[in-house]
């Protein structure tokens, strides 16, 4: 009877012995991933997207302004016995290219002309309906600043001529030099485009044609600055 209960008690015993080593046992870990990124299901890579176009900006490339305004023309003849003035329309063409640094290098074409003038002779003083126009043709230079305001000069060979009301030619220049120098500021419109204002000052000294005398001009200006870069 007592081996009976003996062998009760130790199949007992061994019993909760053995669910206590499986209740011990460590938990179970899940295998270690790889190193690097983690992978991917086939066909769920993201799609590459295209690199964002630079958008107002001087950045290289072909490079087109207009300027158009208007300005006052101031001219002396020789000694400066005589000098005729007026109001000017002032224009200028540049084409060239644009480099990243945000300087744009052009050739220039450059149109000034007075239409009505009024004219000083030793010391008498008449209006007069003849015109007066000086065309150049050189190189320049413009630098943007990060405001797109814009510094500009240039220098070039330059023609002078004058005409009575009728049209005739009554006096014209040797080829002579201009320079320019200007400023102003434009504003994006579209990804090339802009607009804006500038002002100007040129200077041109021309030789007159078969005498020894000049034409020395001094016309400020200002107007509409339209650009393409």
């Amino acid at each position: 009877m007592n081996r009976v209960h003996i062998s009760a008690a130790f199949v007992a015993c061994v019993a909760t012995g053995v669910s206590s080593l499986a209740a011990a046992q460590p938990q179970a870990y899940p295998a270690p991933q790889p190193y690097g990124y983690p992978a991917q299901p086939p066909g769920t890579y993201p799609a590459p997207q295209p690199m964002p176009l630079a958008e107002h900006v001087h950045d290289g490339g072909f490079y087109f302004r207009l300027q158009l305004g208007g300005g006052y023309s101031y001219t002396t003849y020789a000694d400066a016995d005589l000098t005729w003035s007026g109001v000017a329309l002032d224009s200028m063409l540049s084409l060239g290219f644009s480099m990243p640094s945000s300087i744009a290098l052009h050739f220039d074409l450059l149109i000034d002309q007075t239409l009505t003038l009024d004219v000083t002779y030793g010391g008498s003083s008449a209006t007069s309906e003849a015109s007066y126009g000086t065309t150049g043709f050189g190189v320049g230079g413009t630098y943007y600043m990060p405001s797109n305001a814009f510094f500009t000069g240039g220098l070039g060979l330059a023609l002078a001529s004058l005409t009575d009301a009728d049209g005739t030619e009554v006096a014209q220049s040797d080829i002579g030099m201009y320079l320019t120098v200007g400023a102003g500021r434009e504003w994006w419109v579209a990804r090339r485009f802009a607009v804006g204002v500038y002002g100007r000052l040129t200077l041109a000294s021309l030789p007159d044609s078969g005498v020894d005398a000049r034409f020395t001009t001094i016309v400020p200006a200002a107007g509409l600055s339209l650009a393409f870069d």
